[in-house]
C-alpha cells in the first residue's frame, strides 16, 4: 500500500486537485467565485479517486500490482509532461475548426512519446525490482512537490486578492421577467443576426416579421468591433475612444468612466428606472464591482451559494482535455459560463439561455418600480445551434448543431414577439421603447458574408401595419444611448446625433477587426497583434470591398485579446 500510495496519489492530485484549481486561478479575474472556494470539493473527489486507485493496486499481489503501480507512474509522468510541454495550439476555445487530419504527424509522435513513458517504469521494474522502488517513490514524490510548490504559490497569491476584493458581486435574474409598471426601455441584443440573417429567415418563415410590424428597421446599421467584446459594452456605454493601441481590460475599465455613459445612467436614476442588465458580467466589466453604479439588479454573493455538478464535471473535464494525448482530446464546446457556475447563487444569471428556458413558463408581472431599463443579450444565431423555430431547445444546448442559423433566428425573433405580445396583455406595450439589435453582423467559414448587424426600434406609442425600413446610414454604439436618452427626455447632457437625425446620405464610418501582423510585436501565441480599422462610404457591399482592400489603419494590441477571449468563451470565426 505504502509503495503504491506515491503513484496513485500523484495521478490523482494532478488530475483531480492540481487541474481544476489551477484552471480555475488562471481564471479568477473571468469567474465571479474564488478559486479557494472549490478547494474542499476538488480535495473530496480527489480523495476519492485516490482511495479507489491505491485500493485497486493494493489488493493484487505480485506481478499485477507491479503491472498497476507501474501504470500509476508512468501516467502521472505522462500527463504531467503532456500538461506542461506537448500540448499543441490547437485554437482551444477561439472557435478555430481542428483540421485533425493535418495533426496526423503530431498525433503519432506524442502516442510515442505516452508510450515510452509509460514503458520505462515497466523496463525499470524487468531490470531491477529494487531500482523500480526506488524510482516510483521519487518520481511520485517529484511530481507531488513541483505541483504543490506551484499551486501553493498560487493559493497565497489568490488569498491574497481575496483580501483586497472582499465584495464580489452577481448579476441576478429574479427581475428577468418583471417589467415597470409605467414605462419601460427594453433592450434585446441578439449576438451575431445580421440583415442577410434576417431575409435568409423571413424567406423560411415568410410572416414572421408581423409580430415587429410597429418597429422602424435600420437596415444599414454599423458595428465599432466585429467582435462580441468590446461591441456589447460599447453599446451600453456609448463609447468611442481615440487611441493607438488597444488593451481590452482597459477598455473595459474606461467605458464606464466616459462621461455619456455616467450622465445616462444617473439620468436614468434620477427619472426613477430601475436598471437590469441581463447579461454575463465577464462580457461588459473586468469587475462585476465595476457595474456597481449602474445596475439595479447587482447583487452581493451571501451565504446562500452552491456547487454546480454538471459545472463542476465541465470543470474536470477540461483539465482532462490538457492532460489528454492529442489523439485521444475529443471536440467539444466548452463556454467560461459553464465553469462559472461551479459555485453560483440560485439567483444568479447563468447565461444568456435563462430567458430562454423560463419565458415559456413564466408571466409577465409588472414588479415593484413604474419604471425599468432591461438590456437582454441573447444567443441569437451564434453557434451552438440549439433552438428551433418554435423557440424550444432541442435536446442539450452543449450539442453543436442541432438546429441551424435560420431555425433559431425564428425562435428567437418569436420568442420576442411572445414578451410584446405579453406586455401587450398588461398594458404597457405602448408606452414602451422597444429595440431589437445586435452586437455585429454574421460570418460563412471564415469570410464576412454580412458585417452589418440589425437594428430595429419601436418608440412610444407607435403603431403601424408593417415595418417601415430606412436606409439612413446609422452606428450603432454611438447612436443607442442618444436615442433612448432623447426619447426619454434626458437633456443634462450633451449625448450626440439619434438614429432618428442620421440623414439617409452616403457618410464615412468604420468597423474595426482583430488580426495578425507580421510587421508588429507578436502577442502570445501569435494569433492576434493588431486592429485593422476599416473605412467605409455606403453599405454592407462597400464594407465587405473595404475589407478586400489596402486601405487599412493599423493599431496594435498591447495585450492578445484571446487571452480574454478564449476565457469569456467568445467564437471569434462565428462572431
Amino acid at each position: 500500500m505504502l509503495l503504491a500510495a506515491g503513484p496513485a496519489f500523484a495521478l490523482s492530485f494532478t488530475l483531480f486537485f492540481f487541474g481544476p484549481l489551477d484552471l480555475a486561478y488562471l481564471s479568477r479575474t473571468d469567474i465571479t467565485y474564488s478559486p479557494l472556494e472549490i478547494l474542499p470539493v476538488t480535495a473530496l473527489v480527489m480523495g476519492i479517486v485516490f482511495l479507489a486507485l491505491l485500493l485497486a493496486a493494493s489488493v493484487p499481489g505480485g506481478k499485477l500490482h507491479a503491472f498497476l503501480v507501474s501504470i500509476y507512474t508512468g501516467g502521472s509522468l505522462a500527463t504531467y509532461i503532456q500538461g506542461a510541454f506537448l500540448n499543441p495550439d490547437l485554437g482551444t476555445l477561439d472557435g478555430h475548426t481542428v483540421i485533425w487530419t493535418q495533426l496526423s504527424t503530431a498525433m503519432l509522435v506524442n502516442l510515442a512519446v505516452w508510450f515510452f513513458i509509460l514503458l520505462v517504469p515497466h523496463l525499470i521494474h524487468y531490470f531491477s525490482n529494487r531500482a523500480w522502488r526506488r524510482f516510483v517513490m521519487l518520481a511520485s514524490a517529484a511530481l507531488i512537490i513541483m505541483q504543490g510548490v506551484s499551486l501553493s504559490v498560487k493559493m497565497i497569491d489568490q488569498k491574497k486578492i481575496d483580501r483586497e476584493n472582499a465584495g464580489r458581486y452577481y448579476l441576478s435574474k429574479e427581475n428577468l421577467f418583471h417589467p415597470g409598471k409605467q414605462k419601460n426601455v427594453v433592450i434585446f441584443l441578439l449576438d451575431t443576426v445580421s440583415n442577410k440573417d434576417i431575409e435568409r429567415i423571413t424567406d423560411a418563415y415568410p410572416d414572421i416579421l408581423y409580430q415587429f410590424r410597429d418597429f422602424t428597421r435600420f437596415d444599414n446599421a454599423n458595428t465599432r468591433f466585429m467582435y462580441t467584446v468590446p461591441s456589447v459594452i460599447d453599446c451600453l456605454t456609448s463609447y468611442d475612444p481615440e487611441f493607438t493601441n488597444f488593451d481590452v481590460i482597459s477598455h473595459l475599465e474606461e467605458a464606464w468612466k466616459n462621461p455619456k455613459a455616467q450622465a445616462f445612467y444617473s439620468e436614468l436614476k434620477s427619472a426613477g428606472f430601475q436598471t437590469n442588465l441581463f447579461v454575463p458580467a465577464n462580457l461588459i466589466s473586468v469587475r462585476s464591482s465595476d457595474l456597481l453604479s449602474y445596475a439595479s439588479n447587482l447583487k452581493e454573493y451571501g451565504s446562500d451559494i452552491s456547487i454546480n455538478r454538471t459545472a463542476l464535471q465541465n470543470l474536470f473535464k477540461l483539465s482532462f482535455y490538457r492532460y489528454l494525448p492529442i489523439a485521444a482530446k475529443p471536440f467539444f464546446n466548452l463556454y467560461t459560463d459553464d465553469i462559472n457556475q461551479v459555485i453560483t447563487n440560485p439567483n444568479a444569471l447563468v447565461d444568456q439561455w435563462d430567458f430562454v428556458k423560463q419565458i415559456m413558463d413564466t408571466d409577465l408581472v409588472p414588479g415593484d418600480s413604474d419604471n425599468v431599463f432591461s438590456f437582454y443579450y441573447l444567443h441569437g444565431t451564434h453557434t451552438p445551434f440549439t433552438l428551433n423555430a418554435r423557440g424550444l431547445i432541442e435536446g442539450s444546448i452543449e450539442r453543436q448543431y442541432q438546429t441551424n442559423a435560420i431555425e433559431q433566428g425564428a425562435g428567437f425573433l418569436n420568442l420576442l414577439g411572445l414578451y410584446m405580445w405579453r406586455m401587450k396583455e398588461k398594458g404597457i406595450y405602448d408606452d414602451s421603447v422597444i429595440i431589437v439589435l445586435a452586437d455585429h453582423g454574421s460570418t460563412a467559414g471564415n469570410f464576412f458574408y454580412d458585417p452589418q448587424p440589425i437594428f430595429w426600434i419601436k418608440p412610444p406609442n407607435q403603431r403601424q401595419e408593417a415595418m417601415e425600413i430606412t436606409h439612413a446610414p446609422i452606428t450603432i454604439q454611438t447612436g443607442l444611448i442618444p436615442t433612448i436618452a432623447d426619447i426619454l427626455g434626458f437633456s443634462a447632457y450633451d449625448y450626440g446625433e439619434t438614429v432618428f437625425d442620421v440623414e439617409d446620405k452616403p457618410v464615412e464610418r468604420w468597423t474595426r477587426i482583430y488580426s495578425y501582423d507580421e510587421n508588429y510585436p507578436a502577442a502570445e501565441n501569435n494569433r492576434n497583434n493588431v486592429i485593422y480599422e476599416y473605412h467605409y462610404e455606403g453599405n454592407r457591399e462597400d464594407l465587405i470591398e473595404a475589407f478586400r482592400g489596402d486601405d487599412v489603419k493599423i493599431y496594435p494590441m498591447s495585450k492578445n485579446i484571446f487571452d480574454f477571449l478564449e476565457l469569456i468563451s467568445v467564437e471569434p470565426d462565428e462572431i
